[in-house]
């Protein structure tokens, strides 16, 4: 998978799981909890791929 592509599929779910943790509506009321559930959704997202990319590799 293409770097592009995964930053697409990455963002995509990130906007789904803060939307399905806070609800629609609190989702766009409250753009700070988003935001933050967003980014820990990515940050552990891409650390996953990468520990998953390594260890299958190197492993």
């Amino acid at each position: 998978m293409k770097k592009d592509q995964l930053k697409t599929n990455i963002e995509k779910a990130a906007e789904a799981h803060a939307k399905e943790t806070l609800g629609e509506k609190q989702e766009s009321e409250f753009k700070t909890a988003s935001k933050a559930i967003k980014d820990d959704f990515k940050t552990g997202a891409i650390w996953m791929y990468n520990f998953l990319k390594y260890n299958t590799n190197h492993g």
